[in-house]
Parts: C-alpha cells; structure tokens; sequence
C-alpha cells in the first residue's frame, strides 16, 4: 500500500488538512458511499500513529468487507474514487481561499438565476475586496476583469428591464478592457522573466510572441504604474542588460515597495532574481554588491523568501555563510548557524 497515490498524498497533508478533509469526506454533499469513508478512516488511523507502511491491501479489505473475497479491481476502484475526493477538497480548499474568485462566482449564480435581491450585497462585497485585496499580482487583474465584466451584464440586463433594479455606477466597459490588458501584459512578463533565467542555464530554443508589442507596452502609461509589471519589466531589464546596475536597483527600490502584495510563492520567484543577480556581481569581485547580497540574505530569512518547503537548501545556506565572514560578520555567522542549521535536510547538515 505504501507505494499507492492515494497513501502518499495523504500522508502529505498536515494534521489540521487531514481533519478537515475528514470532515469534508463526511459530508453528504460530497460524498454518499460510506465504504469510501470507512477507507479513509483507516488509512487516517495508520497515517496518524505513524505507521502508514504497514497497511496490507487484502487487510484493508477484509476489514472493510469481511463477507467478501479480495476483489482487486473493486479496491483499486476505492482508491480511485478516495483520490478523485481528495483532488476535489485540494480545489476547494483553494477555492475557500481566493474571496475575490468566490465573489465573482456569487455574482454570476445569482445574475444566471435573476436573484435580484442578492445583487446590492454581493456588489457591495466587489467593492471592499477590491480596496483591500492584497494579493496583487497578474492574477489580480485577471479576476478584476472577470468582476468587472459580471458587473457589466448585470447592468445591460437591467436596462432591458427599464431599470427594475439600479445600478448607478457608469457602464465599465473601459475597466474591463484595462484589466484584461493588464493581466496580459504582467503575465507575458512573468512568463517571458522566467524563460530568459532558464536560457541562462540550459541550452533553450524557444522564443515567445508579440513580445516586442508587450515591452512597449510595459514602458508606457497606464502599465508602467501596474506594481506586477513594473517588477517584471525591471527584471527583463536586468536579465538583458546585466551591467547597467541602474535596472537593478529600480528593481529593488519596486520589491521594497510592493513585494508584500504578490502570493509568496511569486515572492520567492522575484526574490530568486535579486539574489541571483547579486551573486554573479560578487562572482565578479564587485565589492558593492557584498553588503547588498548579504542584506538580500538577511531580508529572504524575516520573510521566509529563502526556505523551499520550511526548509533552507544546503547551497542557500553555505553561500549566507559565506556572505557574512565576506563582510567579517562572525557573529551574526555564528548566532546563524546555530538558529537555522535545523532547516537544512539533516543529511546535508554536517556538509554545509
């Protein structure tokens, strides 16, 4: 059993995600064969006590179906249909967590069956996320433009009914527009940063399109205002023009003003490029660049940018220490070592 999907995704999961998809699995809505239940229940168990190696099919079996003969293609079945509930409580769990995806999906159930009533409070929903949406990165503007364009049905329809229901605000068509553009041009940047880091290290045939049309684009107003593809436009900048240390420094004036409002994981995508700009200027002897590589260090450590899976990987951990003695800070060095070493896979430890 230990080799099956569905033990090692659930053994992937914390303690706190394995509670709530029982609770999910539990549920009617979801799930009405109380065998699937029971399934999971018992590998749970053993995955809880810390012995999910020891499960044996035909045991599962017999526990679940006592009355029955070991029916092999009936219990890769049970496995199945436990993996298909698991992949849909992984998408809800997202779902739960992406508010401004879940009020627009609010906005279109209630316009697709006419519930009028529901509409000045989900409206006024859209409004005080979009003042206080943090996460804004492409995908922001993404979901803006999905917003925007329930918005606007609602108020074409309206007017089809000679205003039955009012909507005061102005007609958004130029919003969903600038939106849409906004989300492209961010996430052709995005997408264009990444496969000019992949050129850096691999022999990469590929070309993207239109990209001549998205840099201009990118220079221009509104878009250079966009925090997503300012960033981005300034690390295309670095990866093109290495030596022009101004694009840098552009760049890391932007991350210290808008870095907290991309998902971390974009975070560390950003991040990844900073550093790694910083390390071949050192690579080069640039003293200047020795004190920033260590700060962009110490920085990556409070905000958690340098750990992969809540841990350090053995190379990020030599080249810190390694950037502190550059400067002579031996102390910090030291107190270094001894409060993150336990973030380093323990079989490197002794390594770095």
């Amino acid at each position: 059993m230990r080799d099956r999907k569905v033990l090692i995704a659930l053994s992937a999961l914390s303690v706190y995600e394995l509670n709530s998809f029982s609770k999910y699995i539990q549920s009617p809505y979801f799930n009405s064969n109380r065998n699937i239940t029971l399934f999971f229940e018992l590998l749970e168990k053993s995955i809880k006590n810390g012995n999910p190696e020891d499960l044996k099919a035909d045991v599962l079996w017999s526990t679940l179906f006592p009355d029955q003969a070991f029916n092999n293609q009936k219990f890769l079945q049970l496995n199945s249909d436990l993996v298909k509930l698991l992949e849909d409580f992984l998408s809800q769990k997202e779902f739960d967590n992406a508010e401004s995806i879940r009020a627009y999906f609010k906005l279109e159930g209630a316009r697709k069956r006419n519930m009028e009533k529901l509409y000045p409070g989900i409206l006024s929903e859209v409004e005080r996320l979009d003042k206080r949406e943090m996460n804004q990165s492409s995908e922001f503007y993404l979901t803006k433009y999905q917003l925007e364009k329930s918005v606007f049905s609602l108020k074409t329809e309206n007017e089809k009914k000679n205003d039955k229901f009012e909507i005061s605000a102005k007609l958004n068509i130029k919003d969903i527009s600038d939106n849409l553009d906004f989300f492209y041009v961010a996430e052709k940047l995005r997408q264009y940063c990444t496969l000019l880091s992949w050129k850096k290290m691999y022999n990469v045939d590929i070309e993207m399109g239109n990209m001549q049309n998205v840099l201009q684009l990118a220079n221009s107003s509104p878009y250079a205002d966009i925090p997503p593809i300012s960033i981005y436009y300034k690390m295309y900048l670095t990866y093109m023009n290495e030596d022009d240390t101004k694009n840098y420094y552009d760049l890391r004036s932007l991350t210290k003003s808008y870095m907290h409002i991309f998902p971390i994981e974009e975070q560390k995508e950003i991040y990844s490029t900073i550093i790694n700009y910083c390390i071949n200027k050192t690579n080069k002897n640039q003293a200047d660049f020795f004190r920033e590589t260590f700060e962009l260090y110490k920085e990556g450590l409070a905000n958690k940018t340098i750990f992969s899976e809540n841990e350090i990987i053995p190379t990020m951990f030599r080249n810190i220490v390694i950037a502190s003695l550059r400067l002579e800070e031996f102390e910090w060095a030291e107190n270094f070592i001894q409060d993150y070493a336990q973030f380093v896979e323990e079989k490197f430890r002794k390594r770095c």
